[in-house]
């Protein structure tokens, strides 16, 4: 009977080693899934602050290429308004030409007036 009730509790000790073993295995294959899975993770977060860096390297390119447009946009802009104002000035200039040589004009029509009555 003692012999029984020994090889019983051996029995179920056999058992119980058994599947702690299946369950430690259950738990080794668990953890080197989360292993797997962590290091494709890293290998994410790796490749997605790689493309973070090349697109805020674009993005400043980009906002210098803006900068350097709307400057060139803002200097022809400068340009025409200058030339504007040279057409606006040389046309003021030619009218007082027009204006002196009428006068002068006049003035040499009395010159030759005052001769021809002298």
């Amino acid at each position: 009977l003692e012999f029984e009730r020994l090889r019983d509790q051996h029995a179920d000790a056999a058992d119980e080693l058994r599947a702690a073993h299946k369950q430690a295995a259950s738990r080794e294959e668990f953890l080197c899934t989360l292993e797997v899975d962590a290091k494709q993770a890293q290998a994410r977060n790796e490749a997605q602050q790689r493309r973070l860096e090349d697109l805020t390297s674009d993005n400043s390119k980009l906002r210098i290429e803006n900068t350097r447009l709307r400057s060139e946009a803002a200097g022809g802009r400068m340009e025409a308004f200058e030339k504007e104002i040279l057409a606006e000035e040389l046309r003021g200039a030619k009218d007082a030409v027009a204006g002196m040589e009428q006068q002068l004009q006049r003035l040499h029509a009395e010159n030759a007036a005052l001769r021809d009555g002298n």
